[in-house]
């Protein structure tokens, strides 16, 4: 059960239950997800909607790009901690932007790091990328989350040619304070 309170207008209601410790950004399996059927609520000042939202579970990621094809244009690489550990439930990010590598929801991301720390993120197009890593998604990293940037505080912008992998990104993660 939920109550919201909204200005007038029209709205698009949708329904997320998750497991994890995200709140933002992709599903994880386990997940519950719905739209409500009667999309898009017109509410009027003083109007009053019951509604139901039915969900459903993900049960499944989609087919990964863990061994990307030929022509494929992305990065490779590692993430650790100071000890060079692997923390859980980290994933590599990209973006043509610095400005999108802390307090937003990077555009590219990769699946969660393997057991020993390696990904790879297919990305939309050559260019010159930001590479960092993070647990949770969207917004600022919170208190105890994972973060960290290729080349550190000034983080190192990647170049990758159209059609071909970049590899040897490393990142380094810590904590959030």
């Amino acid at each position: 059960r939920f109550r919201i309170e909204a200005p007038p207008g029209d709205y698009h209601l949708v329904a997320v239950s998750r497991n994890g410790d995200g709140h933002l950004g992709p599903l994880e399996v386990g997940d519950l997800f719905g739209y409500f059927d009667g999309n898009p609520v017109s509410l009027r000042s003083g109007d009053v909607w019951t509604v139901t939202v039915h969900v459903v579970e993900k049960h499944r990621d989609p087919e990964a790009q863990d061994e990307p094809g030929i022509g494929v244009t992305g990065l490779r690489g590692v993430v650790r901690d100071d000890n060079g550990r692997v923390p859980a439930g980290v994933y590599a990010f990209a973006s043509a932007d610095p400005g999108q590598l802390v307090g937003g929801a990077p555009p590219l991301r990769s699946r969660p790091v393997g057991d020993d720390g390696s990904f790879f993120l297919g990305l939309p197009a050559g260019g010159t990328y930001f590479v960092g890593a993070r647990s949770g998604y969207g917004g600022p990293p919170l208190p105890g989350q994972w973060h960290g940037l290729h080349g550190g505080e000034a983080p190192l912008a990647v170049a990758v040619e159209e059609g071909s992998i970049r590899d040897g990104i490393e990142v380094l993660v810590h904590p959030m304070e």
